[in-house]
């Protein structure tokens, strides 16, 4: 039996801490139809692929200083609509 596909918008957000602001970035990257989050935020990573990224990059990276004062955690973010 097939799951039912959903609509979801797909947001990039950064979350930081120390001296980076809490809500750093939280950007629209597309809508989409999808079984769960999950797959599509994966959608959504894969359709953004590129040179740098040819898999899409992954759902986790880092943004942070030298001296431990404060970093930016980044996720994909899949929303029902």
């Amino acid at each position: 039996m097939k799951k039912n596909k959903k609509h979801y918008e797909v947001y990039y957000v950064g979350k930081g801490w120390g001296c980076y602001a809490e809500d750093y970035q939280r950007t629209y990257l597309g809508d989409v139809w999808a079984v769960s989050e999950k797959q599509a935020c994966n959608f959504v990573r894969f359709r953004h692929r590129d040179n740098k990224c040819p898999n899409g990059g992954y759902n986790d990276s880092y943004l942070g200083d030298c001296l431990d004062e404060g970093a930016v955690h980044f996720t994909y973010e899949a929303i029902e609509i």
